[in-house]
């Protein structure tokens, strides 16, 4: 019990009072002041102290109350545990990484949110691929608890690792407990623990080790030791050392009795808890199907973490049963699990899990539904999800604990469920055979126990089991032993190939080191696959197992991976072409892509790239199990490019002139203008720059050599930019720009760029469709922009719609946004200017037109013709139901095709129409069609073209078969008979059809036939016979009731069988059979007698086949070892049937008379043989002894390696082979033999024979063989040239060692190219060691080399390379050979012969460089030859070269000098002053094509033939003028002229013509000098003609003309930004018409000049003239000043208000008043802001603006108006009745707020203030309907002792008996049991549906609490003195509210304080809102003669804020309309009244 500290001082000390009068009649009171008084409060006050004290130690000592370390100390003192620190959590990680990858120490795994785990134990990935790594958090906390699959990545990742991710969460974290967790665990502990509890032991050893979880315990065992299982919180077990420890540190919590002399634990023994095996070793196998949406992954996943929740060790409650159900349920629900099947489903049992275990899954098997395995653990499931476990797993009990034998059960089965007898079931040294039912016993203590289930032929299978004092039950499966099929897997060179895959019966096995790799299986046939990177995968093949071990060879080749090299150059983009590749001896050439492919398999491999001009490259090539692409970069060589810069104009030379290239390369000339460049081969561009100079773009090649060039520069010209737009500013392409005597042609943005210098230039603009524009632009050192803008010329369309000529009348034509319609003429007349146009053509009865025109600078006449509307006419064209595809459908010479679903369309006008449909195999048709005014359908069904088809039908009669009548032939609903011919003829069109064939007594044949055309097919059919049986035995006897069996191909049998059986009848014979002409075989029996069969044949008859059979005979076999019978001997009879012997080692059996071979055979027994004579009518005995042996096993190893696939051969002293084989996969090879010696030699491949003997002596022996660890290795030479095999090269080796010493090996290769020397120890084959090879062949290069055997097989790969021979033959142009010319190649020099050859022998492949001797007249020359596996011939023409003077004049004779001259396009260079230029042409026989070029001239041209001397050729050139001509528009000054036309005329001379461009500048070329006409012309434009001389004087001539134009263009009217339809629009005065709806009007034939263009006022725009001036077509836009009328409408809450005023202000003034629609409007407003104010009798005004814009003519704007606020206020008093108040309609919100009176004070002197008035009572309108009634009492009279209370009441007129609000305030009255002590005003009331607050009245000077809510103060209460004494201060006033301030404190004066008078904070805001005041309470006054009595204050209330003050001797009364509510001041004998009431009604 904690001490409560609730006793005040005052209450203590009136105890101690109280006890004090009680001890003693001396004192009978304890006044104030006395000293009594005083001791009694000093030990008050002591007394409160220690009881505080202690209270606080009690709060430290008791866990309810402690905290911190108090706490921590409590724990300790109860044996409560400590608190439990932070623990981190712990998962498993599954990672998926390459096998052999390792995760240690070093590696963290981190969740997606950075909680890191560590590795608790390293893990290393095996061959699945996969592993589950045990982990555990760095930090601590519940934090670490991470959800699943969150743990996705590791750091650093270990090399070979792929994903990872935690499939469980990981649990066991936890936070430090805080106080209340601990606390609560004190508490339970407190409350349930008691000592000897499994609790009690869970607190020791959660106390010494936090990692516990828990304890369990099964009881005391038999040896008198008590044991504890612990469980760790993870899982974990506890080391011996751990749990010795937790042992020692824990004895101080066990009883005396529990410790020894020593003080040592004893009787108590802890362990880890044990794992218990759900389903035993077996674990759980089971079957399920799985939903197709779910991978096997995740539904395993799902399962086991299913069954981990169930199986969750923290959670597990000991004892619990596994029920079957649960485990089977679990697997069901998981998600992705369809179906599982019960009877498949394993354990198939309920399991009790014992005390001290804990329940886990050791093996886990998931099977479909077939049985095949999905998913196998193994023999243990991931640690995921169950802890780690010790590995001896059952050692909690001895065999002494509770030795109480429990049966177990064990059941065995085959794999098809079928029970297994004979099987032995050993235990320990016991053993039990299972019954027929596969069934059997046996009894055993509790213990750990392992069994071995045997039978022969079947696998052995052990298991563990425990016994644990209940039965046990084990099923278990027994398979079929199974064979081993063993794989060799070598590459193509014989190389065991290690870690290749073979996949084979659903496993993945992995070659060894051997390249070896085995498999157990059971018999059948099995397809498998072997692959390893690297290599091509053997894929399509199988092997049958059969009874016996298989051994499978496989060969893997090598995979060739592409490996693409381009080839570029260096930091270059651009790929080389001809690039010579030699990768080894093989060599390739870059095509036009610089690409060349090669196929090599893994290697490292040196690649040379070389061509002439580029620096030779190398690269090493490595390919390691992938293609690849590279890029190999070559450089070019560079050379010396000289570059000089001068001026333009003066030649100078610029220096300082800053020369960038494009390749990145920048210099400046130097004094000499000079830059020298190292460059290669090829393009450059560049630019050459100087701040006084324009810049210069060059480019210049560079081919094989140095170069010089020299660059001039001109002054620096300034950009000028001239844009050229139409009226909307769209830019025009393709203008012409005439500026500086250049015609510019503008881009697709409008604009041209030209450089200028400093000036001013004019310039013109022309376009055709545009008028002409002219300008100038000041050039004056900046760029400069100009916009040019030009106006559209409008074009004339006409349009003329026809149907065929006849005009349409009507006709609608819809074009750019106007609608016109045709005339009689079916004309419509319109003008446009440039641009496309969508149009549309209607017209009711005629198919729309909808078309575009194109207007392009011309007038346009367009022809619409216009036809009927046609309908659909739908045809279905079918054949016998089926839709016929292509038909060809011809109506009125217009033809269609059917579809793939027979359907076609052709339009058809109204009227009958005649069709014809024709198809390929289908017969015409015909037929008409009417069409009226709708779509309509043709149904047309075609009759397929059918030919004859002859049917031949004979039967299989042999030798000829014979032709058969009356056969019936049936096939697509027809049936005819064969004739005598055996013919039947059907009518079958074409395609597939089955035909069947039916006679009586004949096999109904079905055939399947595809019909082309007529056919004749021949078909046999076969011919039943009929079979029997006769079957008797000796002398005849017939035998009723024998079987006979019969099959083959002769028998016609059922369906799904494969024989008949047949029993004879009474006659000993058997039913018919039916039969066909073939063989058949029969097999008959009768009981005691002895089986027969046969074979036998029909052919053409029917048959009866006789049996005889021979009586059995009796036989016995009688088997003993000497002394004892021998049971299970298996006596094998004619090596067909095999019998055993009994118990009594006897076999009983019936034989045939005659001899029988036997052979008699059991294990570790001599197998006897020999022949037995069974004669007739008498029995045989053979008795036999077997001689007791013993199996004799050898075992091969190589050191400690079992060596399987070795040879051995085992013989007998008498050296016969007892047995011959190979080792299995564990060495083994083994045979049963009779006592005696036994040799043996052992043989393998690549080891030496090892011979051996041993002696057998009546029991198994194994003897193991060691094969001496010598190896012979193969050597395989694969000899090619490139890549092409070479039969018949010689290959030596020398230097072989082997193990007869160092010898010599040849030989020749196969077609293959190889040659191989093979491993074997009989044969020369090589040992480890260097061995010397060569290898040659005629016609190639021989190769010599080396190589090293290191315990490998060796591969040679040798290439030869192949000897070609060149031969260059050089000629001379005319193709002559010339001989005697020095030629150099391949550092060997030879010269050419008479036939002017050069040959050079024994070349190999490549590419090589040679060269010739200049030998007069003939020049040097070099060049390449590549060699590639052929003969090169090649043929060389050497140039000679002679001098062509060439002679230029004029047409007057006179020399030219600069002409230039071209010899095949290429200038040769100019003539000198004398007309004269020499070059030096190459002899040729084909004629060169030269002219002669100079500008002014007409050049020259002609073909020379240069031969072997020097020729002159004359050039004549004719004088030629170009003459300009300059085209204006209007002026000579004007606008360009563009597509004028202007042509110049002489009779005799000719005639010239040309055509202004784009600049109106037309340049004609080639005049020849004389006078002309001219005239130009232009379509819009008028003609212009006169004369003009061309004159010689200059080579061109230029002259200005002007053209005069008219223009059309559009007048664009808008408002307010809105096109404006209906303006009247005038020019000069006179109206053009009025504006469309897209405000445009369209005003043609304007000449160019001024106009005027006006439009009068209209309401809703004001007057609009301008002067323009015409000289465009451009639109030209008018924007009309609007005017708007704005419009209001005032309204309220109940409709429209009339008489509303609203003034204006802003862009319009004036008032408006609204009319009965409250509607008022001003009209012609412009457009800007108006500001309004709008004002009601009884409305709030409101005022805001509108914006007048937009389109709109008139704005409209609606205005709502709110009633003002309206505040009541009702005062006067009404205490007798009640008086009505009607609410006034039209407000949202009502309020009402009532004060009742305040409180009288009390009559006596002693009596109190009187109460503060009740506060707010407020509602909203819905509790406020219609008529409201009220009363309001005046202030409360005073009575004797206690004052009255005013009341305020409010209520609904129609509902008097529910107030709505209440409020009353009572008096003070005076404290009865002490007189003394004057009493506060009592609490107001209030209403009971609303809400009230009440102001008290305050006693003794203390305040009013919150929770009395008072509005008003409380008045004062009054205090005592006695009679004589100085006066006490009066009792504070109550506060006034929630908020209010504490009462007041009284001054000198003795005078109490009145409380303040707020409000809370619910009211406050309406105290405000109704104009209200709270005031506080009045002061208590001093009085002096009435003895020291003071009154209390007044209480305060609603009012002007006066004190309401009341004294003893004359109270004041407060004014009543000042003080609403105030309570009565204090009384003494006099009374003091209460404020009245008050009301107020507030509306919103």
């Amino acid at each position: 019990m904690i001490t409560q500290v609730s006793n005040t001082i005052s209450t203590l000390k009136n105890l101690w009072i109280e006890l004090f009068l009680d001890k003693t009649n001396k004192v009978t009171n304890v006044a104030d002041g006395s000293v009594l008084n005083a001791v009694a409060f000093g030990t008050a006050k002591v007394a409160q102290k220690a009881i505080k004290d202690i209270a606080i130690t009690e709060a430290k000592i008791f866990p309810e109350t402690a905290t911190g370390e108090y706490l921590d100390k409590s724990a300790a003192l109860f044996g409560v545990s400590p608190r439990k620190g932070a623990l981190g959590s712990s998962t498993y990680v599954r990672v998926y990484a390459d096998p052999g990858t390792i995760y240690n120490e070093t590696n963290f795994f981190v969740n997606q949110n950075g909680i890191r785990f560590s590795v608790n134990e390293s893990v290393t990935v095996g061959r699945s691929g996969y592993a589950y790594v045990s982990v555990r958090s760095v930090n601590q906390g519940l934090v670490t608890n991470v959800d699943a699959n969150s743990i996705i990545n590791v750091t650093p990742a270990p090399s070979g690792h792929i994903e990872c991710t935690n499939e469980y969460m990981a649990t066991g974290g936890r936070d430090s407990e805080d106080d209340e967790t601990f606390r609560i665990r004190i508490m339970t502990n407190l409350n349930t623990l008691s000592k000897g509890t499994l609790e009690y032991y869970t607190q020791i050893f959660q106390n010494i080790d936090d990692r516990i979880l828990k304890v369990l315990n099964v009881g005391l065992g038999e040896d008198g030791i008590f044991y504890l299982y612990l469980v760790s919180q993870n899982g974990i077990l506890f080391t011996q050392d751990e749990l010795e420890t937790l042992l020692e540190k824990s004895k101080s919590y066990f009883g005396l009795f529990e410790l020894n002399l020593e003080g040592n634990v004893v009787g108590i023994q802890l362990k880890n808890a044990e794992w218990f095996f759900i389903g035993s070793e077996r674990g759980m196998d089971f079957r399920i199907e799985i939903d197709p949406s779910y991978d096997v992954a995740t539904v395993r996943k799902n399962i086991q973490v299913a069954l981990t929740k169930y199986l969750d060790f923290r959670f597990w409650e000991a004892g619990k049963i596994v029920q079957w159900d649960d485990l089977l349920g679990i697997v069901k629900n998981a998600e992705g699990v369809k179906y599982v099947p019960d009877e498949y489903f394993f354990p198939y049992y309920d399991q009790e899990v014992p005390p001290n275990q804990l329940p886990r899954i050791k093996g886990f098997v998931m099977r479909n539904l077939e049985g095949i395995v999905l998913y196998d653990a193994g023999s243990e499931l991931s640690p995921m999800f169950y802890p780690a476990g010790q590995e001896d797993l059952f050692q909690g009990l001895n065999d002494s604990a509770l030795a109480l034998r429990q049966p177990v059960y064990f059941s065995i089965t085959d794999e098809d469920g079928n029970p297994l007898s004979g099987v032995r079931i050993s235990v320990g040294s016991g053993s039990v055979v299972t019954d027929e039912d596969g069934l059997a016993t046996i009894s055993l203590v509790n213990g750990n126990y392992i069994y071995t289930a045997s039978k022969e032929k079947y696998k052995q299978q052990q298991g563990q089991f425990v016994v644990l004092n209940a039965p046990v039950y084990i099923g278990i499966i027994l398979e079929l032993a199974p064979f081993q099929i063993s794989f060799m897997v070598e590459d193509q060179f014989g190389i065991p190939v290690v870690d290749a895959t073979i996949s084979i019966a659903g496993q993945s096995l992995t070659t060894n080191v051997n390249g070896e790799a085995t498999v157990l299986v059971k018999n059948g046939t099995y397809p498998y696959t072997v692959e390893k990177l690297g290599f091509d995968s053997n894929e399509g093949s199988s092997v049958t197992v059969d009874n016996s071990d298989v051994y499978v060879p496989v060969t893997l080749y090598y995979h060739k991976w592409v490996q693409t090299i381009f080839v570029k150059g260096l930091n270059s983009e651009n790929f080389i072409s001809g690039v010579l590749v030699e990768i080894g001896s093989d060599s390739y050439v870059t095509d036009d892509e610089g690409k060349v492919q090669v196929s090599l398999i893994n290697g490292s491999y040196l690649a040379k790239f070389s061509k002439p001009g580029y620096v030779d490259t190398q690269a090493l090539i490595v390919v390691l199990n992938q293609d690849e692409t590279r890029t190999i970069e070559m450089d070019l060589y560079k050379y010396n490019v000289t570059i000089k810069v001068i001026e333009l104009v003066s030649g100078k030379v610029i220096p300082d002139a800053l020369i960038t290239l494009d390749n990145g390369l920048v210099a400046r000339t130097n004094s000499n203008g000079l830059v020298v460049f190292r460059l290669t081969n090829g393009e450059y561009t560049g630019t050459i720059t100087n701040p006084i100079y324009d810049d210069l773009t060059i480019n210049f090649n560079i081919d094989t050599s140095d170069a010089d060039f020299v660059y001039q520069l001109d002054f620096r010209h300034y950009d000028v930019f001239i844009t050229v737009v139409d009226s909307k500013n769209n830019p025009i392409q393709d203008a012409l720009v005439s500026i500086s005597d250049q015609v510019l042609v503008t881009d697709e943005g409008g604009k041209v760029q030209i450089g200028l210098q400093n000036g001013t230039y004019p310039y013109k603009v022309e376009k055709l469709g545009y008028y002409n524009f002219s300008g100038s632009v000041l050039v004056k050192d900046n760029d400069v922009s100009v916009v040019a803008k030009m106006v559209d010329y409008p074009w004339s369309i006409t349009f003329s719609v026809k149907d065929g000529n006849t005009p349409i009348q009507g006709a609608v034509i819809n074009i750019n946004g106007q609608q016109y319609s045709t005339g009689q003429d079916g004309l419509v007349k319109l003008t446009l200017v440039n641009g496309s146009y969508d149009y549309t053509v209607t017209k009711i009865g005629y198919v729309d037109v909808d078309r575009t025109l194109v207007v392009n600078n011309s007038n346009v006449s367009v022809d619409v013709p216009m036809v009927l509307r046609p309908w659909n006419v739908i045809f279905s064209v079918t054949s016998e139901g089926v839709p016929v595809e292509g038909a060809s459908i011809t109506v009125e010479g217009i033809t269609v095709e059917t579809n793939a679903g027979g359907i076609a369309v052709i339009g058809l006008v109204n009227g009958i129409h005649q069709y014809e449909i024709s198809a390929t195999e289908f017969q015409t048709k015909t037929g008409s069609v009417t069409v009226s005014n709708s779509d309509t359908s043709v149904q047309v069904s075609l009759d397929p073209v059918t030919y004859p088809i002859t049917f031949v039908v004979r039967d299989k009669t042999t030798p000829t078969p014979a032709l058969v009548q009356d056969a019936v032939v049936s096939a697509k609903g027809q049936s005819v008979l064969t004739n005598a011919s055996g013919e039947a003829v059907l009518q079958l069109p074409k395609g597939d059809f089955e035909v069947s064939i039916t006679k009586q007594n004949y096999i109904s044949t079905t055939t399947q036939i595809t019909v082309t055309g007529i056919d004749t097919i021949n078909v046999q059919i076969d011919r039943i016979y009929l079979l029997d049986f006769t079957v008797t035995g000796e002398q005849g006897t017939i035998l009723s009731g024998a079987k006979v069996v019969v099959s083959g191909e002769a028998i016609v049998l059922p369906a799904g069988q494969s024989s008949i059986e047949l029993t004879t009848n009474d006659a000993g014979r058997t039913p018919q059979v039916q039969t066909i002409n073939g063989s058949f075989h029969w097999g008959a029996s009768f009981s005691d007698y002895s089986s027969s069969e046969g074979d036998d044949t029909i052919a053409n008859a029917n048959k009866t086949v006789a049996i005889s059979l021979k009586r059995g005979k009796r036989a016995v076999f009688t088997v003993t070892d000497g002394t004892n019978p021998l049971q299970g001997v298996n006596i094998l009879i004619d090596n067909v049937t095999n019998y055993q012997t009994n118990v009594d080692g006897q076999v009983d059996i019936s034989l045939s008379a005659g001899n029988h071979t036997y052979k008699a055979s059991l294990t570790s027994y001599q197998t006897i043989s020999g022949t037995i004579n069974v004669k007739e009518d008498e029995t045989s005995y053979v008795n036999l002894t077997m001689v007791h042996g013993g199996l004799l096993t050898l075992n091969v190893k190589n050191g400690v390696a079992n060596l399987s696939g070795a040879t051995v051969v085992i013989k007998n002293s008498s050296g016969t082979t007892v047995k011959s084989g190979t080792t299995d996969s564990n060495g083994n090879i083994s045979v049963d033999v009779p006592n005696g010696n036994y040799t043996y030699t052992t043989d393998a491949s690549g080891y030496k024979q090892q011979p051996g003997s041993t002696t057998i002596s009546s029991a198994d022996k194994t003897v193991q063989v060691q094969m001496q660890n010598y190896k012979y290795w193969g050597v395989t030479f694969n000899v090619k040239y490139k890549t092409t095999n070479l039969n018949g090269a010689a290959v030596s080796i020398s230097n072989v060692k082997t193990i007869g010493g160092t010898s010599t090996a040849n030989g020749t290769t196969n077609s293959s190219g190889q040659w191989i020397l093979a491993a074997s120890a009989k044969n020369d084959a090589t040992l480890n060691g260097t061995v010397s090879w060569t290898a040659s062949l005629s016609g190639y290069r021989s190769a010599s080399g080396s190589f090293n055997i290191a315990n490998a097989n060796q591969t040679i790969n040798v290439t030869l390379e192949k000897y070609s021979t060149v031969t260059l033959t050089f000629v001379n142009y005319a193709g002559t050979a010339l001989s005697g010319i020095s030629v150099t190649m391949n550092n060997q020099t030879v010269t050419t012969n008479a036939s002017g050859q050069a040959i050079f022998s024994n070349v190999i492949d490549g590419t090589y460089n040679w060269s010739s001797t200049a030998k007069s007249p003939y020049q040097a020359k070099s060049g390449s030859v590549t060699v590639n596996g052929a003969n090169v011939n090649q043929q060389i023409t050497l140039t000679s070269q002679v001098t062509v003077t060439f002679v230029a004049k004029d047409d007057a004779g006179t020399a030219l000098s600069g002409a230039t001259v071209k010899v095949a396009g290429v200038s040769k260079g100019t003539t000198n002053s004398s007309g004269q230029l020499a070059v030096t042409m190459q002899s040729q026989s084909a004629a060169y094509a030269c002219t002669v070029e100079l500008s002014g001239y007409q050049t020259w041209s002609g073909n020379v033939t240069v031969g072997l001397s020097a020729q002159t050729v004359n050039a004549s050139l004719q004088y030629l003028v170009t003459f300009t001509a300059t085209i204006k528009e209007n002026t000579t000054s004007g606008a360009n002229v563009g597509s004028a036309t202007v042509k110049l005329v002489n009779s005799s001379l000719g005639t010239f013509t040309g055509t202004t461009n784009s600049s109106g500048v037309a340049t004609i070329p080639n005049v020849k000098p004389g006078s002309y006409t001219y005239t130009i012309s232009k379509s819009g434009y008028k003609d212009t003609t006169g004369s003009v001389t061309v004159s010689r004087s200059s080579h061109s001539q230029s002259a200005t003309y002007a053209l005069l134009r008219y223009y059309t263009f559009v007048v664009n009217v808008k408002r307010a930004g809105v096109n404006r339809n209906g303006v009247t629009v005038k020019l000069d005065g006179t109206s053009k018409g009025t504006t469309n709806s897209s405000g445009n009007i369209t005003i043609s034939n304007v000449l160019y000049g001024s106009h005027t263009i006006a439009i009068d006022a209209g309401t809703y725009w004001k007057a609009f003239s301008q002067s323009y001036t015409i000289s465009s077509t451009s639109t030209i836009n008018i924007a009309l000043t609007a005017l708007y009328t704005a419009q209001f409408t005032i309204s309220d809450a109940n409709g429209p208000i009339s008489g509303a005023k609203i003034t204006l202000t802003g862009i319009a003034t004036g008032t408006l008043t609204t009319n009965t629609s409250g509607i008022a409007s001003k009209t012609g407003i412009v457009a800007g802001t108006l500001s309004y104010s709008v004002s009601a009798a009884g409305y709030m005004t409101k005022t805001g603006t509108v914006t007048l814009s937009g389109s709109n003519d008139s704005i409209n704007t609606s205005i709502t108006l709110q009633k003002a606020a309206k505040l009541v206020q009702i005062t006067t008093p009404v205490a007798s009745h009640a008086t009505g108040y009607t609410i006034e309609k039209g407000f949202s919100n009502i309020e009402v707020f009532c004060v009742g009176g305040g409180g009288g004070s009390g009559f006596t002197r002693l009596s109190g203030g009187g109460g503060g008035g009740l506060g707010l009572g407020y509602g909203p309108t819905s509790k406020i309907n219609g008529s409201l009634s009220y009363i309001i009492a005046p202030g409360g009279s005073g009575d004797k002792n206690y004052g009255n209370g005013g009341k305020t009441t409010m209520y609904e007129t129609s509902n008097p008996n529910e107030a709505m609000f209440i409020s009353n305030g009572n008096g003070g009255s005076y404290n009865t049991s002490n007189i003394y002590i004057g009493i506060r005003g009592a609490n107001g009331s209030n209403g009971s549906n609303w809400n009230g607050v009440i102001g008290h009245g305050s006693s003794s000077g203390s305040a009013c609490s919150d929770s009395d809510f008072p509005i008003g103060g409380g008045g004062g209460g009054s205090l005592t003195g006695n009679s004589g004494e100085s006066g006490e201060k009066g009792g504070a006033g109550g506060k006034g509210g929630a908020f209010g301030r504490a009462t007041g404190t009284g001054g000198s004066s003795a005078r109490g304080a009145g409380g303040e008078g707020q409000s809370n904070a619910a009211i406050y805001p309406y105290v405000s809102k109704y104009n209200l005041i709270c005031s506080r309470g009045g002061n208590g006054n001093v009085g002096t003669s009435i003895g020291g009595f003071y009154a209390g204050g007044g209480g305060g209330g609603f009012g002007s804020g006066l004190d309401a003050n009341g004294d003893g001797e004359a109270p004041s009364i407060p004014t009543r309309n000042e003080n609403y509510g105030g309570g009565g001041g204090g009384g003494h004998y006099v009374v003091s009244h209460g404020g009245q009431g008050l009301i107020v009604v507030y509306y919103s």
